[in-house]
């Protein structure tokens, strides 16, 4: 009888058992299907910076919320352009907070709840530790030695085109005909 009932709780196991590229397919297709808004705050050793966040499947607009220089980033899926004082310039080193991570160096850890939203634990042998929102597709907190990112008052909004654009008025800079005379 043992046996059987140890049997039957290892294949359950194993048929529920669920990779992470399987979970993040699933979170990919879900951020998709709906606009979010939400705060985005990044804590690193040089300080706290907050920002109001709008994203549609891979776009996403930030806008900071406690910078003496209002600033706003856009991600158009492609691009990430910075805008700072009525200037802005097109930076492709900036790193795309809002994205999943990729699952090839994570390892699928527990659901828990992190900044008020289930999610669920990836870790990686870097030290780095991500918690995945799957109804959002987004990662909710991510925490490296250096750096610490959390995702928090996560709401569905319809969002069109018009949300991802920069503020008006603003001139975009083309850095390399600045600095190296085309």
């Amino acid at each position: 009888m043992k046996k059987v009932i140890l049997s039957a709780l290892l294949f359950s196991f194993s048929a529920n058992a669920q990779t992470v590229a399987e979970f993040m397919q699933k979170a990919e297709a879900n951020r998709a299907d709906h606009g979010l808004t939400y705060t985005l705050t990044i804590t690193a050793n040089d300080g706290t910076m907050s920002y109001a966040t709008k994203q549609k499947g891979n776009k996403w607009k930030m806008e900071s919320t406690n910078s003496s220089f209002p600033a706003t980033v856009l991600f158009d899926g492609t691009d990430i352009t910075v805008s700072v004082m009525g200037m802005a310039v097109k930076d492709k080193n900036v790193p795309n907070y809002a994205a999943l991570p990729a699952n090839s160096d994570f390892v699928l850890g527990e659901q828990t709840v992190k900044n008020g939203t289930e999610c669920r634990l990836l870790t990686d042998d870097k030290g780095t530790t991500v918690c995945v929102s799957e109804r959002f597709g987004v990662p909710v907190y991510t925490k490296t030695d250096t750096l610490r990112v959390d995702i928090t008052d996560i709401r569905e909004t319809a969002l069109t085109d018009a949300d991802f654009t920069l503020p008006v008025k603003t001139q975009l800079l083309d850095m390399s005909e600045m600095f190296f005379g085309k």
